[in-house]
């Protein structure tokens, strides 16, 4: 019961955030694009764009905690009752095909965001360190905030992405309100990574 208080109440906040204009499969589709590990495409043939989104989640789980438990009275109770609650942290890669005109006729370019979702929300203005393998770690302010307890890297999204396929594993350490948390993922072992990037690049 304990396991699925959060995914009730991750649900219910989604009901309710979003418009009900929104048709039922869309509500779907958006939450599915937040958790599944397959590459996935997305198509808007309103605006002609094509969008390729990736999940990848930690190989460890840490302390959690959650700014949607100020709202959701589901969620505060559960993280109340069970303090030693852990979850995976989540890295989003999303590449977006835009069509622009020029004098030829359409080209596109190619937006890229990449977004950290942690399991508990990252503290002291986004900063975080983030180290390749065993190469030295590297500084990086989070630029926006993408969603709740969700933070982008903006401008650097496109160069970190491209680095995913590059290397074997990624640490990122960041302060949050559950203290100091290293999320640590596994990246050869993801095939799914490199068929972003030969899409996106």
């Amino acid at each position: 019961m304990k396991r699925l208080l959060p995914i009730l109440g991750i649900f219910l906040m989604t009901s309710v955030l979003v418009s009900k204009e929104v048709r039922g499969d869309e509500v779907l589709q958006n939450m599915y694009e937040n958790i599944t590990t397959d590459l996935y495409k997305k198509t808007d043939d309103f605006d002609n764009t094509t969008t390729w989104i990736l999940n990848i989640y930690s190989k460890n789980e840490m302390l959690f905690d959650s700014s949607f438990a100020k709202i959701n009275p589901v969620l505060r109770w559960q993280i109340e009752n069970d303090n030693d609650s852990k979850r995976s942290a989540r890295l989003k890669l999303t590449c977006k095909w835009i069509p622009i005109k020029d004098k030829d006729g359409y080209a596109y370019i190619r937006g890229h965001k990449l977004v950290i979702a942690p399991s508990a929300p990252i503290v002291k203005n986004g900063k975080v360190e983030i180290k390749f393998d065993n190469l030295p770690p590297l500084v990086q302010y989070l630029s926006e905030k993408s969603g709740i307890d969700e933070f982008s890297f903006g401008y650097e999204s496109r160069n970190l992405i491209k680095r995913l396929d590059e290397h074997s594993t990624l640490k990122i350490r960041y302060l949050t309100t559950r203290g100091t948390q290293i999320a640590e993922f596994v990246l050869d072992e993801n095939k799914e990574i490199s068929k972003l990037v030969k899409k996106c690049y």
